[in-house]
């Protein structure tokens, strides 16, 4: 049986399901000896029988993300895995910050950082291209009366694939130093390139993809993709700006140099936090049992498996780049081969896309093997410097990978 504080992933025959509706018969890993979690540093790991997935590498998992926490990698971390639309490994490990008396459980909250983009920004863009309220070749100036000429040649297919020209980032001073004079600032900024030309990772297009769909839907995006995307999907703990409720769940979300505090409940992105907590680029909470609620609804959705907020042709379009492999490799949401940011460690196809947040989250979906894979941790709260964490989460990947036998 499921512990209480664990939300299941629902079934493809009634998706999404209520929690503990699945059947699915999990048994408790406990990392302390004589059946006891250990104090110190709690590691809970569940998984159902399979047999699909080797059960040790699951353990292995478990014991990789405690060594790493011991290590100062993280405070803490959680993660969860879903096969063919069915949750089969979901554990956490280590407290909300080195000083915390909280254990991370499955159902902590996260700073997801740019999973914001895909999860929230890009899908909603998407949802409005389902229904004929944009088209990918729209001009940003279509949107924006105070866009000058150069946007008339940038597109939302640029902004989505950051390949609009650009920068990286900016820091939040000057326009940049609050939601109503950032967008101005934005489309002042000069291009490095023509569009298409270039890939250049870029929070500031996402950015402006938000703008456009609040244009287009009098909604703000966290209203949007809540009404839209996360109550359908029964993502309970996928927001923005975490209320009251869930502020006790917050873990923390690292470090942050320009405040010089450890941050909660409040995004550590210094743009959306200027933004005030809503933003294209980041600013969502999440917990890995949503997200792969999520993976696995697009999967679905792409396999004509079954209904979900995307089209089949809606949701391919997260799975496959939309750019030329000459440019880089980015779908409308994720990265993708060859691009080097995707997180497939060394062992997952290379059809696998994902995507992954500053402060310690990833999120990757294997359409090939119906596979969602979501870890969440705070890398931010020890150090800056997430050379030794990159590591652990390549063996992450590649433990997932060798877990696979069918």
């Amino acid at each position: 049986m499921a512990p209480e504080d664990v939300s299941l992933a629902p079934s493809r025959s009634n998706y999404p399901r209520n929690e503990g509706e699945s059947g699915i018969a999990f048994r408790q890993v406990n990392r302390g000896g004589d059946d006891k979690v250990t104090r110190e540093k709690p590691v809970r790991c569940i998984h159902p029988s399979t047999g699909e997935m080797r059960e040790d590498r699951f353990d292995a998992i478990a014991g990789l993300l405690s060594q790493a926490c011991e290590s100062k990698q993280f405070a803490g971390a959680s993660w969860g895995i879903t096969r063919r639309g069915e949750m089969v490994s979901v554990g956490s490990v280590g407290s909300f910050d080195p000083a915390a008396a909280e254990s991370v459980r499955p159902d902590t909250l996260f700073d997801a950082a740019s999973l914001t983009k895909p999860v929230a920004t890009a899908v909603s863009l998407l949802f409005l291209l389902d229904r004929g309220e944009v088209v990918l070749s729209d001009p940003v100036a279509r949107f924006m009366e105070r866009a000058g000429r150069p946007w008339k040649n940038v597109t939302l297919l640029d902004l989505l694939t950051h390949t609009s020209g650009l920068p990286p980032y900016v820091e939040p001073d000057g326009p940049f130093s609050s939601r109503d004079s950032m967008l101005e600032g934005i489309l002042a900024l000069p291009l490095s390139s023509r569009p298409g030309e270039r890939y250049v990772y870029s929070c500031l297009g996402y950015i402006l993809v938000e703008r456009i769909i609040e244009t287009v839907t009098g909604e703000t995006l966290d209203s949007f993709a809540g009404r839209t995307i996360f109550q359908p999907l029964g993502m309970a703990n996928t927001t923005f700006r975490p209320g009251t409720a869930l502020l006790p769940r917050v873990a923390s979300g690292g470090y942050c140099p320009r405040r010089q505090k450890l941050v909660y409940g409040e995004p550590h992105d210094p743009l959306a936090w200027r933004a005030g907590g809503v933003s294209g680029n980041a600013g969502l909470f999440s917990c890995p049992t949503d997200l792969c609620r999520f993976g696995a609804a697009v999967l679905a959705s792409a396999a004509l498996a079954e209904d979900g907020p995307l089209s089949p042709a809606g949701a391919r379009l997260m799975l496959s780049s939309q750019i030329s492999p000459d440019v880089g490799g980015q779908t409308i949401g994720f990265f993708a081969h060859p691009n080097p940011m995707l997180p497939r460690g060394d062992l997952l196809p290379a059809k696998t896309v994902g995507h992954t947040g500053f402060t310690g989250t990833s999120l990757v979906l294997v359409p090939g093997l119906d596979l969602v894979v979501a870890l969440m941790a705070n890398s931010l709260v020890y150090t800056q410097d997430k050379t030794e964490f990159f590591r652990s989460r390549r063996r992450f990947h590649n433990l997932v990978a060798a877990a696979i036998v069918t």
